[in-house]
């Protein structure tokens, strides 16, 4: 079976008949190992569920489409932190790789995790860049974790340029979690490239919690990033009227980069454990005030 045909059994799959509700409860089970509360969700893994179903701001659309993002940051914040875009495209095939002098990212607009690094434009697996791109075009992400921004958006290819820490790896990635308009813990990622991938969550002052949110620790820690004032500060204006909101960044350097934003981290499946910590972060988001 090719890589597209697999995307297409994949999403078949996922296109199972069943309603959003029993899905999300089904996989949130799996991922964390308990029922999913609905009625009174007290973790942010639960309310990540409730907002999934129950928060249609159109904006969101907007939020999670990673073209049209740029223009969401922009607006807000300016466009000094974006990442350099080299390139839109419509399909695959409208790709060029001699056109890019450097290193270069492959995104598809349409979903998380739809992308090919492409390090060196002259010894590359064209076949298997193809086949990556087609399939993930072929794909609806939005039946992953049935979040429903996602459905029916456009489907283009960006090109991006490729920030890496001068070693050739990919760099951390920071991602500042703020509720209800305020940037309160970040999750880091390190060591991404690799099989022994690590997260850690840290407090607005940088103290560390003992806890993983799907991977382990980082057994050396994380420095506070140069830049961390200026997370939270671009962080704030970023999520201001969004219930909840994981605004991505890369450090390079002292140069600072947003390179995403998520409504649903991990889809909401992936336990924080102890729970205790899980609780602790559900605790900060207020859902009171939406309105479906």
């Amino acid at each position: 079976m090719g890589i597209s045909s697999l995307f297409k059994g994949i999403t078949s799959k996922l296109d199972n008949g069943m309603s959003d509700e029993k899905y999300i409860a089904k996989e949130f089970k799996k991922g964390t190992g308990r029922e999913l509360n609905l009625a009174s969700p007290q973790t942010l893994n639960e309310k990540i569920q409730w907002l999934k179903l129950n928060d249609h701001n159109p904006v969101y659309s907007v939020i999670c489409d990673k073209l049209e993002q740029r223009d969401y940051i922009a607006e807000r914040v300016g466009e000094e932190n974006l990442i350099p875009l080299l390139g839109i495209f419509g399909s695959y095939d409208e790709i060029v790789h001699e056109a890019f002098l450097h290193g270069y990212v492959l995104k598809c607009t349409h979903g998380r995790g739809y992308h090919y690094i492409c390090k060196d434009t002259y010894n590359l697996d064209r076949a298997e860049i193809r086949a990556k791109m087609n399939g993930y075009m072929q794909s609806d992400y939005s039946l992953e974790g049935r979040e429903w921004p996602y459905k029916d958006l456009n489907r283009r290819i960006i090109a991006e340029a490729f920030l890496d820490d001068k070693a050739n790896l990919e760099p951390i990635d920071y991602r500042v979690l703020c509720f209800n308009g305020t940037p309160k813990y970040t999750a880091v990622y390190s060591d991404k490239n690799r099989n022994d991938k690590k997260s850690d969550i840290y407090d607005a002052s940088w103290e560390h919690l003992d806890c993983t949110w799907g991977f382990p620790n980082n057994e050396y820690g994380v420095e506070t990033p140069y830049n961390y004032e200026n997370m939270l500060d671009i962080a704030e204006k970023l999520s201001q009227n969004i219930p909840f909101l994981s605004v991505e960044f890369y450090e390079i350097g002292r140069s600072l980069y947003i390179s995403g934003l998520s409504l649903y981290p991990e889809h909401g499946f992936v336990g924080i454990k102890p729970e205790q910590y899980d609780l602790q972060l559900g605790s900060l988001l207020d859902l009171s005030h939406i309105d479906d």
